[in-house]
């Protein structure tokens, strides 16, 4: 049995614009219960942690915004402790300027879905910011192991729940959602490897003081999206200044109650990026794509590849 829990909308004033998105900006997780805990008794069983999470989760979904799927997750890690209650930050691809935004939470131990229903009041006010809604998912503790996210009806991503083993994390990521495939059977999660004849990092004009890797597929006419994972690694040579590595794996599935008329249509998808340090220079990896750079904050736009041959 799966229950809800309401999360309490966002609203900004004019006033406060600023200060909900400086609030709307935090996209991290909290480690939880490291190791030592665990052996110490941190842990918690599979029966009572679900137990625990049916309970907070609440049984009334209550949401007063009309039902708007988000678009994309930012993660300073996509490592979650089990046992530990943690908020998950959803973004909406698109302005606000007074942002009311809510989310409610269902969680199936059974299956180790988690389910998020996001929602977005139409903006009243009229100002000249672009600031990206943002709601937080307030998640109850899950139980330890891979769980399927599902947002607004659709597969979204993948979410590993296991204990810190002490070493480094898994590094900055962010993952724009699938899309909901309205073939009976089919999932968009996690899609197969998209071909890729050219690649451009773009600064983004949708209020997300960052960039977004635009990735072209030269026939993907027939396709559909699928997930879009941009990682952030850290750059350990001293071949470049500072700055890290960029690799993306741009997704796409092919339905199969689709009639599509085979041919080559070049497609091209919109990856966010975790946040960048202006300055620094950054690596992009895109498979079929020549690596390439470019420094936050300055270059606007660098692309990589040929021209799209059909």
């Amino acid at each position: 049995m799966t229950r809800l829990r309401r999360h309490v909308p966002q609203v900004c004033s004019l006033g406060l614009t600023l200060a909900c998105l400086i609030a709307s900006s935090g996209c991290y997780l909290s480690y939880g219960l490291s190791g030592a805990e665990r052996d110490a008794g941190g842990a918690l069983s599979d029966a009572a942690m679900s137990d625990a999470a049916m309970s907070d989760a609440g049984s009334d979904a209550g949401l007063s915004c009309p039902a708007v799927r988000a678009d994309y997750v930012c993660l300073e890690s996509f490592l979650v402790q089990p046992g530990r209650a943690f908020s998950l930050p959803l973004s909406f691809a698109t302005c606000g300027c007074c942002i009311h935004s809510e989310c409610a939470v269902g969680v199936d131990a059974s299956t180790h879905t988690l389910s998020l229903t996001t929602a977005l009041c139409a903006d009243t006010c009229a100002c000249d910011a672009c600031n990206t809604p943002t709601v937080s998912c307030e998640v109850p503790p899950l139980a330890e192991g891979d769980w399927t996210v599902n947002v607004n009806g659709g597969d979204a991503f993948a979410l590993p729940v296991r204990y810190d083993s002490g070493l480094v994390p898994p590094p900055p990521a962010c993952v724009d959602f699938a899309q909901p495939s309205l073939c009976p059977g089919d999932r968009a999660l996690p899609g197969l490897s998209s071909p890729v004849a050219l690649a451009c990092a773009t600064q983004d004009g949708l209020g997300r003081d960052a960039y977004v890797l635009e990735v072209t597929d030269p026939c993907g006419g027939c396709s559909s999206d699928s997930a879009c994972t941009v990682q952030l690694d850290p750059r350990y040579t001293d071949d470049l200044p500072p700055g890290g590595e960029l690799t993306v794996m741009a997704n796409r599935y092919f339905p199969g109650c689709v009639d599509c008329t085979p041919g080559c249509v070049p497609v091209t998808r919109v990856c966010p990026v975790p946040p960048l340090v202006p300055g620094d220079v950054y690596r992009v990896h895109v498979e079929g794509v020549p690596p390439f750079i470019f420094t936050a904050g300055t270059d606007a736009r660098v692309c990589a590849g040929g021209p799209i041959g059909l």
